[in-house]
């Protein structure tokens, strides 16, 4: 469900809008911490992260977020768990004043990827045609989400491997062919280098390390379900879209 925050329907404020997946949602953080904490807490997820910290669980990013850069800026959350790259295009139609969003970030192609390993069985050339389909898709939604919010700073954001380059997601099963993924991944970055406004939150870099066979107190994937964001993972996301932001700041 869209999460809109205080917005005014004549004269909308500057905003900054979140699209995608569950790799920005707050379900699967907030559901981390009721388990582990013992104790319900809003906002966790990467989008709502990069909008306002929440100071109690992050106190290294205090005062580190776009409401306390802008007060002004409102929230336009429009993330929806399990969405793919076409569930983009309903996600944009959702959008309160176009003309005055001046972020954007993007987490998407997750779900198509996996998607199409359901054509591992009908051949090879199956699945390598709907690997290169998928990635002329995403290049058209972020063409589309370049004419349609002109004056956005688009944030795109490259997806992360739970497996760490193993294909390893379950224990009783076969790898998976992790080389769409770094496919995918490449593409994106070269879709941030080539489109005007665009920059690049490279969370698949910044995961390696930290995928589900890794010894971690803290673990950056949720137990219950290894492709979801934990706490830990939606707050290391979110310093992906922040870093991209400041490094291009000015």
């Amino acid at each position: 469900m869209a999460v809109v925050y205080n917005l005014s329907v004549s004269t909308p404020s500057p905003s900054y809008v979140a699209f995608g997946d569950a790799m920005s949602v707050d379900l699967y953080p907030e559901s981390d911490v009721r388990e582990r904490l013992g104790h319900a807490e809003a906002g966790l997820g990467a989008a709502s992260l990069l909008f306002r910290n929440v100071d109690s669980m992050w106190p290294e990013f205090t005062g580190k977020d776009l409401r306390t850069r802008s007060p002004e800026l409102q929230l336009q959350n429009l993330t929806s768990d399990g969405a793919m790259i076409e569930t983009v295009r309903d996600q944009l139609r959702g959008v309160a004043g176009p003309e005055t969003v001046s972020i954007v970030t993007l987490t998407i192609g997750g779900i198509d990827l996996i998607d199409a390993l359901g054509l591992v069985a009908s051949g090879p050339d199956a699945k390598l045609r709907e690997s290169a389909h998928i990635r002329h898709r995403f290049t058209e939604l972020v063409g589309h989400l370049r004419a349609a919010l002109p004056n956005a700073r688009l944030i795109l954001t490259t997806i992360y491997d739970p497996t760490d380059g193993t294909g390893l997601l379950w224990s009783t099963q076969a790898p998976i062919p992790i080389d769409l993924l770094s496919e995918m991944n490449d593409h994106i970055r070269a879709t941030a280098h080539a489109t005007r406004g665009a920059v690049l939150a490279d969370v698949d870099l910044h995961f390696r390390g930290h995928g589900i066979h890794a010894d971690e107190a803290e673990p950056w994937y949720w137990r219950h379900s290894v492709i979801e964001p934990s706490a830990r993972g939606a707050s290391e996301i979110r310093r992906t879209f922040w870093n991209a932001l400041e490094t291009t700041r000015g």
